[in-house]
């Protein structure tokens, strides 16, 4: 089916590319000097009757129960999000580390658990929206929902192959979103993205509504999870201070509906800071190890493209002129000195992606092919990855980070190797193909 969605693409780039304490709270500070004091588990393999569900419904029927002006009420606590979230920029993650740490110590208040950790929603081994979180008198439900109890996360998606490439990624702004204003990462744009937009929908598919359902916590609580696998697998966090020294001031709430003068993201670079961790970093960490010393090559420079108009199931060429500079990287690659400080960092920069005027279909990204199709394995080299889209309908994005056209960054660096060692890459001659995939019609993924 055709449709008529368009989305513009103004050019493309490709480039190579310690705890400061904060008495923001006791609670806070406590657990810095203890292990954590909290488990968050997966509530797909929790039963309805596990404590921390229950808990948890307790928890959001006394916040709906509260009146608006009381800050920790469901309204309130969602409308932290419409006004100042953080998105298609670096705070993207310690941002929301922030929100679902306030909001869990506001549940363990009202639900009246001291015990309870909130659980995350690990959409790649249960791929529908959990059982728990339907039914006419459950506090859980969401009628806006268009996801049904029985639809299935696409695994192109968020299946394991598409998770690990995520998380194989080196640089922290390519795999959490960069420091320019509208430069989305992998994690954001693709899985985040998509289960806002792509699959569940309804209030989670706008931002301004996206926390008035109780299911958004729980996706967000798995970022979060992926961000300490992340780290958990050697990779490290952003050093620079522009990043490190930012404050997020009188945006969250305690338990008590106090307003939080200040926190930082150096005040949440762990779980453990926090008082939390999750069930199975350590176990998710250890699958995996790889050498991450990267060195940093040189940006290279393209020719700006017109505006190309795309819609469901068409598909549109971006040339790059590039230069001599990058194909003596890759003869590096051919040659096979490839480890350690000789190797490069690969990104391809999609600049000037305009947002869609309905959500109904992403955009899937290759190199070196001629003619992109859905059925293309996410795990073929030529596959980079993909974009969804979370926005608002409104123009009114004062506090947020939110802009009709963004950037998207991708690390292209095992694509291009594998292509170089098939002998199937000529650098002097590197194409880009984006193909308009309705979420109607998902891509299978090819294991």
């Amino acid at each position: 089916m055709k449709l008529n969605r368009r989305d513009f693409l103004n050019s493309l780039s490709l480039s190579t590319l310690p705890f400061i304490p904060n008495p923001f709270s006791k609670e806070k500070e406590n657990y810095s000097n203890n292990p954590p004091s909290f488990v968050r588990k997966d509530v797909g393999l929790l039963s309805k009757t596990d404590p921390d569900i229950l808990s948890y419904q307790r928890a959001v029927a006394a916040m709906k129960n509260l009146p608006a002006n009381d800050k920790r009420s469901w309204v309130s606590q969602a409308n932290i999000h419409k006004n100042s979230c953080q998105h298609h920029i670096w705070f993207f993650l310690p941002w929301h580390r922030c929100y679902l740490y306030y909001f869990e110590q506001i549940c363990r208040e009202l639900s009246e658990d001291q015990n309870f950790a909130l659980p995350y929603w690990n959409w790649t081994t249960t791929p529908k929206i959990p059982s728990t979180f339907w039914g006419g008198q459950n506090s859980l439900t969401d009628d806006t929902r268009v996801a049904s109890p029985t639809s299935i996360a696409s695994p192109h998606q968020i299946g394991a192959s598409t998770i690990d490439k995520i998380l194989n990624v080196k640089s922290f702004e390519t795999f959490a979103s960069g420091s320019s204003n509208g430069t989305t990462g992998h994690l954001e744009g693709s899985p985040h993205n998509y289960i806002h937009s792509g699959f569940v929908r309804g209030n989670m598919g706008k931002l301004k509504s996206a926390a008035f359902d109780p299911i958004f916590w729980l996706h967000h609580a798995n970022i979060d999870r992926l961000w300490s696998v992340w780290n958990a697998r050697g990779n490290n966090n952003s050093t620079d201070p522009a990043w490190l020294n930012e404050k997020f001031r009188n945006m969250f709430f305690d338990k008590n509906g106090n307003p939080v003068p200040s926190i930082g993201v150096s005040d949440v670079l762990t779980t453990n800071t926090l008082g939390y961790t999750y069930d199975d970093t350590e176990a998710l960490a250890s699958n995996q190890s790889f050498n991450s010393s990267f060195a940093t090559a040189e940006n290279l420079e393209t020719t700006k493209t017109n505006s190309q108009t795309l819609v469901a199931t068409s598909s549109v060429e971006v040339p790059l002129d590039l230069n001599d500079t990058f194909a003596n990287k890759i003869n590096t690659l051919r040659s096979g000195r490839t480890n350690s400080e000789s190797d490069e960092i690969i990104k391809l920069y999609l600049e000037g992606v305009e947002v869609p005027a309905k959500r109904d279909i992403y955009l899937r990204v290759f190199i070196n092919v001629k003619d992109a199709k859905e059925d293309v394995p996410d795990t073929d080299p030529v596959s980079v990855g993909t974009i969804n889209f979370f926005e608002d309908d409104s123009n009114d994005t004062s506090g947020m980070h939110m802009h009709k056209k963004n950037s998207y960054v991708f690390e292209i660096t095992d694509n291009v190797k594998r292509l170089v060692a098939e002998d199937n890459f000529n650098p002097k001659n590197l194409k880009v193909r984006v193909l308009a995939v309705s979420y109607d019609n998902p891509p299978m993924q090819h294991l």
